[in-house]
């Protein structure tokens, strides 16, 4: 039997699997995501909002782990890494990063 709980961890696995997916195209938007399910962008934010979170929080945490693992890779910059997860400059990149981890992502690249 599938629980609300389960049903909904079911959902954000799948949000999280779309945007990961997007990753790689350089699309991160909710825009993008809400496509990949055939929705609006309005009814992907309801949906989530509805399981406790949002779509912002959800793109944070599925591009701080793609950052954190390309910058483990030696021959990877900080700016390949922006680049590749849709920053259109460095800087942005290096701010979110900051915000979400508390430290510059040449900390995880040296």
């Amino acid at each position: 039997m599938v629980t609300k709980r389960s049903s909904s961890q079911i959902f954000l696995a799948q949000v999280r699997r779309a945007l990961a997916r997007q990753v790689s195209l350089q699309d991160t938007s909710a825009e993008a995501v809400a496509g990949r399910f055939g929705w609006s962008v309005r009814k992907l934010q309801r949906r989530l909002k509805e399981n406790g979170t949002s779509f912002r929080e959800i793109r944070a945490s599925v591009l701080e782990e793609h950052a954190r693992r390309m910058l483990l890779e030696p021959d990877m910059s900080i700016d390949e890494v922006a680049q590749k997860l849709g920053y259109s400059e460095p800087n942005s990149f290096r701010r979110a990063f900051k915000s979400w981890t508390g430290a510059s992502p040449s900390n995880l690249n040296s």
